[in-house]
């Protein structure tokens, strides 16, 4: 068969596959004019119940004004009737004001004189609950008890003294919202109806008598959805579309429902137009596949016979083809053909970094696993010294002493890593102010040296005052990592050099060591997260290797720069910080820092513990008992409130088995002064947090005893001056 009956076969099996595509191109034209439709309704509700929600306030921030009558404070009920039946005469909108008592008792109402008994209240339930959880209340519609009309009720609770005293309500009539229905303007054959939150009719275009309940198709689908649209029938039995929208505000609905006839002619007319534009266009093909079918047969085989060789070379076709689109066509078979050999090399070269990259994770995991378990090893055998040991021995201070640098190095680890997590990801602040630059570097350093972690280097220290504007203890944690790195691999009896001086406008921090060096290859790439240099399976250097990449993420926080130089292996580091130097105010003549008093100076506390965790509850319990403090500790929130009375102080695990810490501090917070957050959980937003719950500190574990005897001993002195600040009032 010849290939121009071919294409005409091709052509004429094709039809059903483009009458397919027709017809679906059809649904996807129609849903999208339809998506359109319905998406102009629904914001067309929004902005009909975002109105009713205004109305609504306004409304609610009158009674607001109203409830700051003299008369209310004065608890003068005649009075405030007279007020009341006078504010009548400027709300034409309102049929009554009624005020309740919390219990729903009526005392006012200003259709029936002052001091005549009155039916009971309409809907008290919404009273009471307006009087419970002490906000105004949108109630549904009611009628015929103490009026001859519908209204809706707007409650208002006046609270007096952290008590609900009255409850004042107006009673709105429904006229006021089918006036904004009537203002909406709809096409003929719309229908559209204000519900309340007990699906019952405030308002309807037609119009129903208020209260009448809503169709049950309706009552089906907002009971399922907030917001919508679905087709069914209005309570008239009319075939409609309906978008509804529930207010977060009253939780009343609006809905506004459209005969299904003129949402679906739109729909019809495509269809019959795309039918028609796909039987033409079928028509056309068939025509052109017979007209052009002999003038292609030629380059198509000459195609197919290229066509294997795409992706092993350049692909050849005959250039006797005088058509243009067999000419592009070839060439964009050679192109095809070379990117799919350069897809073969990329591929390639993706899996060569896959490898890798998970050669650097597996080294990474190595490295930590090394660095936590040197530590843990050694916690383990100090803990089993610890039992067997004399209490008076030797062996015993020594295996204490294990245990607690240990400690300290496994928490440094965890704050390294969370540190290079934060920075990471942008979570880091900083708390800038003036500060000293050459002062900052001589704490850090005096620090050091009564730890003894200086001992054996020789240190030169050439500190010229200069001041930046920056974090406190961010630039502590910079020098601290920039003096541990030089320290780490600076041998005994190096020289390690600190200098501060002032360039131009700029802070110079530099810190200069005679250790080991870096390779000219690896200077690029010490900033980086988890490098290092090569250390052999011993890890003599030690580290997790996020140092540096630490010191560069603040450095540029601050707006500063931070580079390193070596002449090679055994030549030494530099680093050099660069910051902008600034000229702060002078501080006021004798300002000095304020300490925290010490709390062995204080008198015995009774401290409350909050602790799930048995092991650290009861290590706390007992280093806090030899400082002579009563203890009481729980395991959950439910004990923490039993044995809230007579607590100085609480510290308040903030992940607990039944209550979370921040529930249990706003419990605590009446009976106890002094709430301190002791957590494993340490980012900004959990600290905000804590702080609005009630608590005055936050802490994040381990803490060590000397931070908590400090903790300790700012409540002590705060509970002292308290005390003393009673006496004097007395």
């Amino acid at each position: 068969m010849r290939l121009r009956t071919r294409l005409i076969l091709l052509v004429i099996a094709t039809a059903l596959p483009l009458a397919i595509l027709a017809l679906v191109a059809s649904v996807l034209l129609i849903a999208n004019e339809q998506d359109k439709f319905v998406s102009a309704v629904k914001d067309r509700n929004r902005a009909f119940i975002t109105a009713v929600d205004a109305e609504l306030k306004g409304e609610i921030e009158t009674l607001a004004a109203l409830s700051a009558l003299p008369a209310f404070r004065a608890d003068d009920l005649a009075q405030l009737h007279r007020e009341l039946v006078s504010v009548m005469a400027t709300q034409p909108d309102w049929i009554t004001i009624l005020v309740s008592t919390p219990d729903g008792t009526p005392v006012i109402n200003t259709l029936a004189p002052y001091g005549i008994p009155l039916a009971p209240p309409l809907d008290a339930n919404s009273v009471q609950v307006a009087a419970r959880t002490q906000v105004p209340l949108i109630g549904g519609i009611v009628g015929g008890k103490l009026v001859n009309e519908f209204g809706v009720p707007l409650r208002y609770p006046i609270v007096r003294n952290g008590r609900t005293v009255y409850v004042l309500t107006a009673l709105v009539r429904p006229a006021v919202f089918q006036r904004m229905i009537m203002e909406q303007n709809l096409a003929p054959g719309w229908v559209t109806g204000l519900v309340d939150a007990n699906d019952r009719f405030i308002a309807r275009v037609p119009s129903r008598e208020p209260g009448t309940l809503a169709g049950s198709d309706y009552r089906r689908a907002v009971a399922e959805a907030s917001e919508g649209w679905y087709r069914g029938l209005t309570i008239e039995g009319l075939d409609t579309f309906t978008a509804f929208k529930r207010s977060e505000y009253s939780l009343w609905t609006v809905g506004f429902a459209i005969p299904a006839s003129a949402v679906l002619a739109g729909a019809r007319r495509i269809a019959w137009m795309m039918g028609l534009a796909a039987l033409a266009c079928i028509a056309v093909a068939i025509g052109i596949a017979y007209w052009v079918g002999h003038r292609i047969s030629h380059p198509i085989s000459t195609l197919a016979r290229a066509a294997p060789s795409m992706g092993e070379g350049t692909v050849t076709i005959a250039t006797d083809s005088n058509i243009p689109e067999v000419r592009e066509l070839a060439t964009a078979l050679r192109t095809a053909s070379e990117a799919i050999q350069d897809k073969h090399r990329v591929a390639a070269l993706e899996r060569s970094i896959l490898a890798e990259s998970d050669r650097a994770k597996d080294q990474f995991i190595a490295m930590l696993s090394h660095e936590m378990r040197n530590p843990l090893a050694a916690i383990s055998t100090a803990s089993t010294l610890l039992k067997l040991a004399p209490a008076d021995s030797d062996i015993m201070a020594r295996a204490h002493g294990v245990v607690e640098r240990q400690t300290k190095q496994l928490s440094r680890l965890v704050e390294d890593l969370l540190d290079a997590s934060r920075l990471a990801m942008g979570k880091a602040t900083l708390e800038r102010q003036d500060v000293n630059l050459a002062e900052i570097v001589g704490v850090v350093l005096n620090t050091w040296r009564d730890s003894g972690k200086l001992a054996e280097h020789e240190l030169v220290t050439e500190l010229a005052p200069v001041w930046v504007n920056a974090d406190r203890l961010r630039v502590e944690q910079v020098v601290s990592n920039l003096l541990d790195n030089a320290i780490k691999f600076t041998p005994p009896r190096g020289r390690i050099t600190i200098t501060v001086r002032e360039e131009g406008n700029d802070a110079k921090l530099i810190v200069r060591d005679t250790g080991t060096g870096i390779p000219a290859n690896e200077a690029p790439h010490v900033f980086g997260l988890f490098v290092q240099g090569p250390q052999g399976l011993s890890r003599a250097y030690g580290g997790i290797g996020v140092g540096l990449a630490i010191v560069k993420r603040l450095v540029e926080m601050h707006g500063g720069d931070v580079s390193v130089t070596s002449e090679g292996l055994d030549r030494g580091s530099t680093f050099t910080v660069t910051l902008s130097a600034v000229r702060p105010a002078l501080a006021p003549p004798g300002a000095e820092p304020s300490h925290v008093a010490s709390m062995a100076t204080h008198a015995p506390l009774n401290i409350l513990i909050v602790e799930d965790n048995a092991d650290a509850r009861e290590m706390m319990c007992a280093l806090l008992r030899l400082r002579g403090h009563t203890v009481v500790a729980t395991s959950d929130g439910a004990s923490a409130l039993a044995n809230r009375h007579s607590v100085d102080l609480a510290l308040i695990d903030i992940g607990l088995p039944d209550f979370d810490g921040y529930e249990v501090a706003r419990a605590l917070r009446p009976s106890c002064p002094h709430l301190i957050a002791l957590t494993g959980y340490g980012q900004p937003q959990d600290r905000e947090r804590a702080i609005a719950a009630g608590f005055e500190a936050y802490v994040t574990k381990p803490i060590s005893a000397e931070e908590l005897d400090e903790l300790i001993g700012s409540v002590a002195s705060r509970r002292k001056a308290e005390e003393r600040l009673r006496t004097s009032s007395a």
